[in-house]
């Protein structure tokens, strides 16, 4: 089993300056963060008090995550009771996801041009350019019309550990970057959404510059360790913005506060998060998932560090998306865009129909990035992008509930 870790002490050393905006403090606050937690993961192995043998074993237990600033620790060669008596860190187990709930993913084919793009009125002097956005999905399918060159992604790709044994060394969970890039997902869900956010027919941010991580999903849920190493990767790369449409966790459940022991805790993920936003100062977009009832919205779009994003259908009504209180006070989604029945182009002709919060995502990702290219002082000003997206909007057609919405339907006609 894998655990996350992290100090609750602030061992490590926050951020000078704003690392999207001034050259150089990115790499220190990495490489920072890196050195410290090296420290700390030493401090645990001998506070271990373990046999010289059985040392550097325990020590190749614990990986290093400084994007996050955590550990990923594997009970291999530790003893994780022990750990539990140190009042200076969070212990989080990883553990088993609970039971898929099916996606509301519709398909089917169509003659149709998308739509989504003349629904949001992009602007067509815009494309990101120069802005760079981490995706966390399940890759991407380099065959797809709308992923063909000139489209190309730095990609990596999701490895879990496996034990020490016949002379082969242990490794940790990690995401593998150089490897061809690939959709680990039956459904195409990881292309489905990189066609959409900067594809070359229908992406919002065609200019952006894209990384993937890679991670096996089981019906959209991944695991804390997936996602926040995944997470990681992305963060030591220097995103502007980035944007996750897997999710974690039971439906409708939004993190505690505290130390948490094992259990389908949400709190790893959440601090995560919480460190791309305020250390890094990273823009993060979310899916809020597609039960269609108030409080059935997965995490991490119920995130209050992320922006949750809903969907609405062609008509620009809500359909499907999930809503209701995350926090006193705090509702999710943050907006809604499109996201049912999107037009994609298929390879070999023709296009197929497709269809969740998780497609809405990443336009609003998109729409992001211009919003970055066209103000540049908001790069590093997650609040500031925020709250210049709510001002973009137009009213959901219909009577939707209260707070089911957000800000409203994401339209760029003012920009």
């Amino acid at each position: 089993m894998d655990y996350i870790v992290w100090p609750a002490q602030e061992l490590i050393t926050k951020v000078t300056g704003n690392p999207r905006r001034e050259s150089g403090v990115h790499e220190n606050l990495i490489s920072s963060r890196h050195q410290q937690l090296e420290q700390f993961r030493d401090q645990i192995v001998a506070e271990l008090k373990l046999p010289e043998s059985d040392r550097a074993l325990a020590a190749d237990s614990i990986s290093v995550l400084p994007g996050t600033g955590q550990l990923l620790i594997s009970d291999r060669h530790i003893d994780i009771a022990k750990l539990r008596q140190r009042p200076d860190f969070k212990l989080i187990g990883d553990a088993p996801l609970p039971k898929p709930v099916p996606p509301k993913i519709t398909s089917g084919t169509t003659t149709q041009q998308a739509w989504h793009l003349s629904k949001i009125h992009k602007p067509r002097t815009l494309t990101g350019a120069g802005i760079r956005i981490g995706v966390v999905d399940t890759g991407y399918d380099p065959t797809l019309p709308d992923l063909v060159t000139p489209f190309a992604a730095q990609f990596a790709e999701w490895q879990p550990g496996k034990a020490a044994q016949n002379g082969q060394p242990q490794t940790n969970p990690m995401m593998v970057p150089g490897g061809p890039p690939k959709d680990l997902s039956a459904n195409f869900h990881g292309s489905t959404v990189c066609a959409f956010l900067a594809g070359n027919i229908s992406g919002v941010a065609r200019g952006a510059i894209v990384s993937v991580a890679a991670v096996p999903v089981t019906s959209v849920l991944a695991s804390q360790a997936q996602i926040v190493v995944a997470l990681n990767w992305l963060l030591t790369l220097g995103p502007d913005i980035i944007t996750t449409s897997v999710a974690t966790g039971a439906p409708g459940a939004v993190p505690g506060p505290g130390p948490v022991g094992p259990g389908p805790s949400l709190v790893a993920v959440e601090y995560a998060l919480q460190q791309a936003r305020t250390v890094h100062q990273v823009f993060v977009t979310a899916a809020i998932g597609n039960t269609g009832a108030s409080g059935g919205f997965q995490h991490s779009g119920s995130s209050i560090q992320a922006f949750g994003v809903g969907a609405v259908d062609e008509s620009a009504a809500l359909f499907g998306s999930a809503w209701g209180s995350v926090a006193a006070g705090v509702f999710k989604p943050d907006i809604v865009a499109p996201g049912y029945q999107l037009h994609l182009p298929k390879t070999g002709g023709g296009f197929t129909i497709v269809g969740g919060t998780s497609f809405a995502t990443p336009i609003v990702a998109g729409s992001a990035a211009l919003l970055l290219e066209k103000y540049p002082a908001l790069r590093g000003d997650p609040a500031g992008l925020a709250a210049k997206l709510a001002t973009l909007v137009q009213p959901v057609t219909g009577t939707p509930p209260a707070n089911s919405t957000g800000a409203g339907l994401l339209d760029l006609s003012a920009l």
